[in-house]
């Protein structure tokens, strides 16, 4: 009888608890249960029963047995709502005690169990810099071309790169070109930037041109004073040819030519003759006092002597220089000093068979009678 009335109790108890859920005594805590109205009210309002929780008296998931009871995260059951991240106040689903149906609460509940990791708010955490990789073209000239055994090729680099990281990527890539570090330079669309901590901004597709230096294929190339006095006929294009020089931009010449005429009087030829060593030695120095003023290559001065008809050529002074100020100075310099100093002279011959020896104005030892 004992034992029969024993088990009627327990059976009248799990009745009473299934039929009262709000005054149920716990049968494991053995504490009466009391759900607060509000909650009560809230739950009732839902059309289901109150916050198993609220029942237990116990807040958050880890507080009671019935945590070990809610549904699998990725479970689908039948009757539980989709379960959604948690955040505070958000909408979770209340665990199973006693057959009860579960239901939603907005209760402040404490966060769900991560495995000793909490989770980091979105706010706290710092945005990370990232940089973007880009692919450029790089062009290799000349010795580099020798060296990498290429002309150009694709690699990926970040956008943004000083100018020396990015000389060190390539020459990773080409360690043979570390020969040739302390002489070359980049270009970057097409725009000269040096080795050094310049930060380049690039962009997809862009062109990195190695540039070794620039070499003209220069030959010790001796400086010339080229003197030439002559019965023949001068030409423009042989001297001219004379004083060409891969260094210089400029040549300047000064042609003198007969002309047809003095004073009236018609002018068929003209006659010169010269003190030949001498004429040559002055128009040396000429040459030498021209380099001790400008920077000239090359000099050329060619002198015809005995009969010149008109229209041609009797003295053609070429002198080359980089640029064209210091030739076409140096070319006017020559011809007035040649005419001030070199013992040539000078006779016209007209048209109704007379002759004038003509005295230059510029010689420095004649006198006005």
């Amino acid at each position: 009888m004992g034992l029969e009335n024993t088990l009627k109790e327990k059976a009248g108890m799990k009745l009473h608890l299934q039929l009262s859920p709000t005054t149920a005594t716990h049968p494991r805590v053995n504490t009466k249960l009391q759900a607060p109205a509000a909650q009560t009210k809230q739950g009732e309002e839902r059309g289901g029963a109150s916050s198993a929780h609220a029942r237990c008296g116990r807040r958050g998931p880890a507080g009671c047995a019935c945590a070990l009871r809610r549904p699998d995260a990725s479970a689908s059951a039948p009757g539980y709502p989709a379960r959604v991240p948690w955040r505070d106040g958000a909408a979770v689903p209340d665990p199973v005690l006693l057959g009860q149906t579960p239901a939603t609460s907005t209760a402040a509940v404490g966060p769900p169990d991560f495995g000793g990791f909490a989770p980091v708010s979105p706010a706290k955490v710092k945005s990370i810099p990232r940089t973007l990789v880009l692919q450029v073209e790089v062009l290799y000239f000349a010795e580099s071309a020798e060296i990498t055994g290429i002309r150009s090729e694709t690699i990926s680099v970040p956008q943004e790169i000083k100018a020396l990281q990015l000389w060190n990527e390539i020459e990773t890539r080409h360690p043979g070109l570390a020969d040739v570090r302390n002489q070359v330079i980049f270009a970057v669309r097409q725009e000269y930037v040096e080795l050094g901590d310049q930060l380049l901004l690039l962009q997809s597709g862009d062109e990195i041109a190695i540039i070794p230096p620039i070499n003209i294929n220069e030959v010790e190339e001796k400086s010339k004073d080229i003197i030439k006095f002559t019965s023949e006929q001068l030409s423009v294009d042989e001297v001219s040819q004379l004083v060409i020089s891969p260094l210089c931009g400029a040549i300047s010449l000064f042609v003198g030519t007969t002309r047809n005429n003095f004073e009236g009087k018609k002018v068929i030829s003209l006659e010169y003759e010269a003190y030949l060593p001498m004429a040559e030695n002055e128009v040396r120095k000429i040459c030498s006092d021209i380099r001790q003023k400008w920077p000239v290559k090359h000099i050329a001065v060619f002198h015809r002597l005995g009969l010149v008809p008109v229209s041609e050529a009797s003295i053609i002074i070429a002198v080359s220089s980089a640029h064209r100020t210091a030739s076409l100075e140096a070319v006017s310099y020559a011809i007035d000093t040649l005419k001030a100093k070199v013992p040539i002279w000078k006779k016209e011959m007209y048209e109704e068979s007379s002759s004038s020896w003509k005295r230059n104005k510029e010689c420095f030892w004649a006198t006005d009678d």
